[in-house]
């Protein structure tokens, strides 16, 4: 019986729907979760020589176009910027420091709110350079297509 009244409420015209969406978008955000089951990559910190080589030997064998990357950090330090993003996709599952030199293509907004709104952002289409010699393994950002919230 209608009573004068709508039978629906505010609540279930506006606010139920809404607050679904607001809760799919939110978790649609997030990563796909992963699990490490490379031994070696376990064996050393991230930010170590052995662990950067032992990624390097994974890039190698790994098809590079299954790979996504997810900013997972953001720091400075008195010479230089990093991102630090977790690499996953083709079974592979770890973190890898980019150092951010002259190229800032795409990260521009990043860079700006030093990370802060971005972790857990899809960097898409990320391009990096590896830089090695005797006494040290670096990876430095050259470009992504673009940001993924």
């Amino acid at each position: 019986m209608f009573n004068g009244h709508p039978p629906y409420s505010l609540f279930h015209l506006f606010l139920l729907p809404l607050s679904t969406l607001v809760l799919s978008l939110i978790a649609s955000c997030d990563r796909p979760a992963c699990h490490n089951t490379n031994i070696a990559l376990d064996k050393y910190p991230a930010d170590t020589k052995g662990y950067k080589e032992e990624l390097i030997k994974q890039f190698e064998k790994l098809d590079k176009s299954k790979l996504t990357y997810w900013l997972a950090n953001y720091r400075e330090d008195n010479t230089s910027k990093y991102l630090t993003a977790n690499v996953q996709g083709d079974g592979l599952c770890a973190l890898i420091d980019l150092r951010v030199n002259d190229s800032v293509k795409g990260i521009e907004r990043i860079l700006k709110t030093k990370g802060i709104g971005y972790i857990g952002a899809e960097l898409e289409d990320l391009n990096f350079e590896i830089k090695q010699n005797s006494g040290s393994t670096e990876f430095v950002f050259r470009n992504i297509s673009g940001i993924s919230d």
